[in-house]
C-alpha cells in the first residue's frame, strides 16, 4: 500500500525536481504537489487518509513554510505528521527556529542522496508515533487536565512549597507536549517555568498580578488540551499573557516591588536572562511604577494603561462636544447667509470632522476591547477561594464566545458583579457536601457562567448554581426586621418581587459577620453598577435546585 506524502514549492522547477528526488527514494510513496501553503493546508483540511510526510520550501510568499509548520502542528489530526523543510540556502538560525518549532528536517535543495537516506530511517522510527497519534493525545489530555485542576488549587496560599509543585505539574505536560510534537505549547509551558523560577527567586508569591497570570497560564494549557480532544486547531500563546510575563519580570529586574508581593523594597532581582531589554523606565527619571504610564513596549506595539486611555477618551469626548457646538454655528452661518459661499464651505469641513471624529472615537474602543474568556481565570479564582474559606466542594463551568470581546470597563463591571454573586452562590447557595448528599445530589456543587451576546449591543452573562435555591421567606423576614418592610407588604408580595430582595441595600441573612457575608453590601451595589452602564439584572430561583442571575449589558459603554 502506498504511502501518501505532500510537496509545496511556489517555484515551479524546484517543485519538479523535488518531486522526482523524493519519489526516487521514496519507491511506495503516493506525493501530492502545491504551488502555495495556502493551497496545501486547505487540501490538508479535506484529507481523509493518514500522511506519511509534509515537504515544504521555506521561503514562499504569504504563506511561508514556518507557518505551514506551525499549521501542521497545532492541528491535533495532523500534529505528529512529520514536516521536512527545505531551503536553497542554509542558515543556521533559520534551521534552529525551524527544528524549534517542529520540523523533523531542514534541507538543501536540491535533495541530496545522504540527506535523503538519512531522512528514510527516521520517519521510519516515526511510523509507530503516526499510528497510535490519537490514543496518546487523549492520554495526554487526561494528564493535562488533571495536572492543570491540582495547579490551579495549589496557587490557593501560593507559597514556595506549592510553587515546586507547580513546577514539576509543568514540566510533566511540557515534557508531554514535546514528546506528542505539540513543540508551541511546549515553548509556552517552557515560559510559565522561566516565569515561575523567577516569581520564586524574587519571592512574588502574594502579588494579585502573578496570581492572574498563573490562572491565566493554566487557562490556556487547559484551553489546549480540550482543543486536542476535540480535534480542533490549537491556538497561538495569547499576546496578552505573554505581555503581562514580560512586564513583571521587567518590573522585577527593575527593583520595582508588586503590591503584595513579599519581597517589596528588597530591590531588583537579577534575573537578566529573561527579562526584555528596555522594557522599564522609559518614562523619564521619575521613579515610577511602569504600570502609571506607558508600561512596555518593543519594536512592533506599545501597551497603554487603562487610565491613560480614560482619560485620553474623556478628553476626546471634549472635542466632540465642541465639534458639535461647531456644527451647530455653521447651520446659523448657513441660514443667515445661504447665498455666501463659506457657509458651504464649512458645513463640508464640519461633515468631514463628524466622519473622522467619529472613525477615531471607534479606534479608542478597539483600544480598550478585551476578551471575555479572561474572566475564566478570574472567576476561578474567586470560586475557589471562597470554598477553601466555607469548606465546601465547588466546581466551576465556563462558557463564552471564542471570539466575544467587551469594552475594558465592562469587563470589569462584570467581574465585580461575578465577584458578589458567586460569592454569595458558594456561602449561601451551595450546600455542605453531607446536606447535598442527603438531598440525592452529587457532593460537589456545580456553579456554571456562560456568557455571549445577545444581540448586536448587548452581551448577556447566566451565573447559576445547583444549590438549595434563595429563601424568599428569609429574604422577607430579614427586611421586615430590619424596618424596611411591613409585614403585610411582605405578605403581599408576588414570588418575582420577593426575589427582587435581594438586591434591596442593607440585606444579609446572615446573624454573623464573615470575611465573606454579614455586612449586607454586595447585590445591591451590583444593580446599581450595572444599571449606570445601560444593563440590567434579574433573578430566577427554585427551592432545592439552584439559583440563576441574568446580566444583560452593553458590549461597549459609550462616554
Amino acid at each position: 500500500m502506498s504511502k501518501l506524502a505532500y510537496l509545496v514549492d511556489d517555484s515551479a522547477l524546484a517543485l519538479k525536481i523535488n518531486a522526482n528526488a523524493i519519489q526516487s527514494y521514496f519507491k511506495d510513496i503516493e506525493l501530492k504537489t502545491f504551488r502555495s501553503g495556502t493551497e496545501l493546508i486547505e487540501a490538508l483540511k479535506l484529507e481523509t487518509q493518514p500522511i506519511f510526510a509534509v515537504f515544504s520550501d521555506v521561503n514562499m510568499p504569504n504563506v511561508s513554510g514556518h507557518d505551514v509548520c506551525s499549521w501542521v502542528k497545532r492541528n491535533p489530526k495532523r500534529h505528529a505528521t512529520p514536516v521536512i523543510m527545505v531551503t536553497a540556502e542554509l542558515e543556521e538560525k533559520e534551521k534552529a527556529f525551524a527544528l524549534k518549532n517542529g520540523a523533523s528536517a531542514y534541507l538543501e535543495k536540491p535533495l541530496k542522496a545522504e540527506d535523503m537516506t538519512a531522512l528514510l530511517d527516521r520517519l521510519s522510527n516515526q511510523s509507530d508515533i503516526l499510528s497510535r497519534s490519537n490514543e496518546l493525545d487523549l492520554a495526554f489530555c487526561g494528564e493535562v487536565l488533571e495536572t492543570v485542576d491540582t495547579m490551579h488549587k495549589l496557587l490557593v496560599g501560593f507559597n514556595d512549597d506549592k510553587a515546586k509543585e507547580i513546577y514539576r505539574g509543568l514540566h510533566t505536560v511540557k515534557g508531554g507536549a514535546n514528546s506528542l510534537q505539540f513543540p508551541q505549547l511546549g515553548q509556552f509551558v517552557h515560559t510559565a517555568e522561566a516565569f515561575l523560577s523567577t516569581v520564586r527567586q524574587a519571592k512574588l508569591f502574594g502579588a494579585p498580578q502573578v496570581t492572574k497570570v498563573f490562572q491565566a497560564i493554566f487557562g490556556f494549557i487547559e484551553a489546549q488540551a480540550e482543543n486536542i480532544r476535540s480535534e480542533r486547531q490549537l491556538e497561538i500563546a495569547p499576546i496578552a499573557v505573554m505581555e503581562d510575563i514580560r512586564l513583571i519580570l521587567a518590573n522585577v529586574a527593575a527593583g520595582w516591588s508588586l503590591p503584595g508581593a513579599e519581597n517589596s523594597g528588597h530591590g531588583p532581582v537579577q534575573n537578566h536572562q529573561s527579562a526584555p531589554s528596555g522594557a522599564a523606565g522609559e518614562a523619564g527619571t521619575e521613579e515610577k511604577a511602569p504600570h502609571e504610564f506607558i508600561v512596555s513596549r518593543n519594536a512592533s506595539s506599545v501597551r497603554i494603561a487603562n487610565e491613560k486611555l480614560d482619560d485620553l477618551q474623556v478628553r476626546f469626548k471634549k472635542i466632540l462636544q465642541t465639534r458639535n457646538k461647531i456644527s451647530s454655528f455653521a447651520m446659523q452661518l448657513h441660514q443667515e447667509f445661504s447665498d455666501e459661499a463659506f457657509p458651504k464651505d464649512l458645513a463640508k469641513l464640519v461633515e468631514d470632522l463628524k466622519t473622522e471624529s467619529s472613525e477615531v472615537m471607534e479606534f479608542f474602543i478597539a483600544l480598550r476591547v478585551t476578551p471575555v474568556s479572561r474572566i475564566k481565570n478570574f472567576a476561578q479564582r474567586v470560586v475557589a477561594q471562597t470554598a477553601e474559606t466555607t469548606e465546601k466542594l465547588v466546581r466551576l463551568e465556563f462558557e463564552s464566545e471564542k471570539w466575544l470581546e467587551v469594552d475594558q470597563s465592562i469587563q470589569d463591571a462584570l467581574e465585580a458583579a461575578l465577584t458578589h454573586i458567586l460569592r454569595n452562590s458558594v456561602d449561601h447557595g451551595i450546600e455542605k457536601s453531607d446536606d447535598r448528599k442527603m438531598a440525592g445530589k452529587d457532593d460537589v456543587g456545580v456553579i456554571k457562567i456562560n456568557i455571549h451576546r445577545k444581540d448586536d449591543v448587548l452581551v448577556e452573562a447566566i451565573i447559576s448554581d445547583d444549590g438549595g435555591g434563595i429563601r424568599r421567606d428569609k429574604l422577607k423576614q430579614a427586611l421586615v426586621k430590619k424596618g424596611v418592610l411591613t409585614q403585610e407588604q411582605a405578605d403581599r408580595m408576588t414570588d418575582s418581587q420577593a426575589l427582587d430582595l435581594v438586591f434591596v441595600d442593607g440585606l444579609s441573612t446572615r446573624t454573623e459577620v464573615s470575611d465573606i457575608s454579614g455586612r449586607g453590601v454586595g447585590l445591591g451595589a451590583v444593580k446599581d453598577a450595572i444599571e449606570k452602564m445601560g444593563g440590567k439584572i434579574n433573578v430566577f430561583s427554585e427551592i432545592g435546585k439552584g439559583s440563576e442571575f441574568r446580566i444583560q449589558i452593553p458590549r461597549i459603554f459609550r462616554l
